[in-house]
């Protein structure tokens, strides 16, 4: 079974056989004219291999392709760059892992998380492990404060 990785006399061969249907598919190729007469479309089915009933189809699976899976991707990927670029210091960050805790130093590549302010010990973590930014509620502080004193 031929996968996506094969050798490539592999792959000439494939792109041979290819080729090869589709000169016996096009205007040219087909079945030989008969004996003393011009050649005729009798023999070979009308449209042959690239007709407009296969490629109507394709085209219009390639459009809902596109607005249903590739678009909304490449928006999500965009916001998603927009939002590891925007990180500042001091930002509170939640990480893939479900940690939250505020950032302490930027590199390029990576973020130091600081998750109690008590303490002074960091983590490093790759820019890619935070999952969003929280955003600062006026209340929530306090709300976290009462509970801890309880």
């Amino acid at each position: 079974m031929l996968g996506p990785f094969y050798p490539p006399e592999d792959r000439r061969m494939l792109l041979a056989s290819v080729l090869h249907l589709l000169q016996a598919a096009g205007p040219e190729g087909g079945a030989a004219a008969p004996t003393g007469g011009a050649p005729t479309n009798a023999a070979r089915p009308p449209g042959g291999l690239f007709s407009f009933d296969m490629i109507v189809p394709l085209l219009g699976f390639m459009v809902i392709f596109y607005f249903l899976m590739w678009r909304p991707q490449a928006k999500e990927r965009k916001a998603r760059a927009a939002l590891l670029a925007a990180i500042k210091k001091g930002d509170r960050v939640v990480l893939t892992c479900g940690l939250v805790g505020d950032v302490a130093a930027l590199t390029e590549h990576d973020v130091l998380i600081r998750f109690d302010d008590k303490d002074p010990r960091r983590m490093r973590f790759k820019r890619y492990a935070i999952h969003t930014v929280v955003k600062d509620d006026a209340g929530a502080p306090s709300e976290v404060a009462e509970s801890e004193a309880k």
